[in-house]
């Protein structure tokens, strides 16, 4: 997804010089068009190539929507295509449609990767797809509409007055896409003093945020071992971070339900994810050996290592100043046992072992349980 994004805006920022230097005021600058194209297109290509290297290792298995798995696969003969012609003579094509043909053809891909990513985690993509974009284009027609009415008005037709409306809606758009961190940003600096209230506003956004990504219709009791096995480790890898977790399907499971009947907890997304976290802990918990002390480096320890220090206790297994803290003195042996006898294929491995143990735990505790409907 990281690359997807990068290939996407620096095909936004090679589009916008484009039509910049295109400009008639910008005719000096015409002898750098056509080796930014190439420089830009290569980018793109390099930042699409990375993004593809790593999905099709990442979704060699069963189980897959077939429609976005066939999208990448379409879409990237096309972008190639499309990036071959911006390397041909320019009399062969009309350099304008190739490059916008390029962007659709990034568009169908990136769709095509995020539905997957969606399916991944469990996820519905089109409502909070659509949200995005209509707020994007609302927000672009709304304060890029202003200045193209005053230059209209004025009739100013410079490269300065085509630069400006440029930045005011890019502007507009990363305001409005990136609007929760902007908003937590604030709260740092007027909430000073106030962590409590600044954590609740938080968290309130990062639910509100996730709601459209919940996929209701899935049925958690229909689903393979193997899925319900994926979706756990998932889950396991997004403990303490509410906002991850919070769009889990394994929110909704009948367990949850119970659990907060007996909590006596108000049902809402964020209880259901704070529930969850505490069921997932739990669960963890019980893969610790009994009556062999706090913690241990033994083969029977390995399974519960893996899943509570990097996630329960969210420590970074990299940062070897942990092992030289004082701080930290009955963590420097375990750590240790991390960095010298579990390479991180083995890490990875034994995690998924480990996440295999706690669905079947999960598996167990929800048999008998008829679930609720909403």
């Amino acid at each position: 997804m990281r690359y997807t994004g990068l290939g996407l805006m620096t095909y936004a920022l090679g589009l916008a010089l484009d039509t910049l230097l295109s400009h008639p005021n910008m005719a000096r600058y015409v002898i750098f068009l056509n080796p930014e194209r190439i420089f830009i297109a290569l980018l793109v290509v390099a930042f699409w190539f990375a993004a593809v290297r790593h999905l099709f290792p990442s979704y060699a298995r069963e189980g897959l929507p077939r429609l976005p798995l066939r999208i990448v696969l379409i879409g990237s003969i096309f972008f190639g295509l499309s990036v071959a012609m911006l390397a041909l003579p320019q009399k062969l094509f009309d350099s304008n449609l190739v490059v916008i043909a390029v962007g659709l053809d990034l568009g169908v891909l990136s769709y095509g990767i995020a539905s997957l990513d969606a399916h991944d985690e469990g996820e519905t993509l089109s409502r909070d797809f659509f949200r995005s974009l209509g707020a994007s284009t609302f927000a672009a027609i709304l304060f890029g509409g202003q200045v193209i009415l005053a230059m209209a008005i004025a009739n100013l037709g410079g490269a300065i007055m085509l630069l400006l409306l440029m930045a005011v809606i890019s502007s507009a758009i990363i305001i409005q896409t990136l609007s929760d961190p902007i908003q937590t940003f604030l709260d740092r600096i007027l909430l000073l003093g106030r962590p409590g209230l600044q954590k609740e506003r938080a968290d309130l956004r990062d639910v509100a945020s996730v709601l459209p990504r919940v996929d209701e219709t899935l049925e958690i009791f229909d689903l393979p071992d193997s899925e319900f096995t994926r979706l756990t480790r998932r889950a396991i890898s997004h403990i303490g971070d509410l906002k991850r977790l919070a769009s889990s399907p394994l929110t909704h499971l009948p367990i949850i339900s119970e659990r907060l009947l007996l909590h006596d907890r108000h049902d809402s997304t964020i209880e259901r994810a704070v529930e969850l976290t505490e069921l997932l802990s739990e669960s963890i918990e019980r893969l610790k050996p009994r009556h062999n002390g706090n913690y241990g480096i033994s083969e029977g320890w390995r399974y519960y290592n893996v899943l509570y220090y990097p996630y329960v206790r969210g420590i970074k297994l990299s940062n070897h100043r942990l092992i030289q803290s004082d701080d930290h003195e009955d963590l420097k042996d375990v750590l240790e046992w991390f960095r010298v006898e579990v390479p991180e294929r083995t890490l990875h491995n034994w995690q998924n072992a480990a996440a295999e143990i706690i669905a079947k735990d999960l598996r167990e505790q929800i048999k008998g349980i008829t679930p609720r409907k909403s």
